[in-house]
This record gives C-alpha cells, sequence and structure tokens, in this order.
C-alpha cells in the first residue's frame, strides 16, 4: 500500500521519514520527488504488507500536521495499491 505525503521541506530525507514511520507502527521504501517545485518535496511511501485501513489511518493522522512550519497533505491514492 501507497502512501502520498505532499508539502515536505526541500532538506527533508528518506531516512527522516522512515524513523518517522516506523514510529507510527509500519516499515516503508521512501521515495522522495523533487520535481516542480523544488520548495514543496513529495514523499511515496511503500509500505508492503499494509492493509488499507492502517494506510487510511496513517495519513489521516498526518494529514494536516505542521512539520517545520508547513501543513502537510498526506493521503492513500486509489491509483496506487498493492
Amino acid at each position: 500500500m501507497h502512501i502520498v505525503i505532499a508539502n515536505l521541506p526541500p532538506e527533508i530525507t528518506a531516512e527522516g521519514i522512515q524513523a518517522r514511520m516506523r514510529a507510527l507502527g509500519t516499515n516503508a521504501q521512501i521515495t522522495l520527488n523533487h520535481e516542480g517545485d523544488p520548495s514543496k518535496v513529495t514523499a511515496i511511501i511503500d509500505s508492503a504488507g499494509l492493509e488499507r485501513t492502517a494506510a487510511d489511518q496513517i495519513a489521516w493522522r498526518i494529514n494536516g500536521a505542521i512539520y517545520q512550519g508547513r501543513r502537510l497533505h498526506a493521503y492513500v491514492p486509489l491509483f496506487m495499491q498493492g
């Protein structure tokens, strides 16, 4: 299952996101996208074996959170399941 987190700061690292995902109870592979507006990084989190309900709960916990002065947007895209 995939989770997308948008509006991350440009200095964010995949390792930093992995540590935060582990704190939320999931181990994941992280892909950072710096294309488009380089000041707004998007992370694609691939957590194999994570059920849709659990992914939705994680995205819900992240969505709207403030991180380094930025309001994060998190969701589980329908087109990236599995």
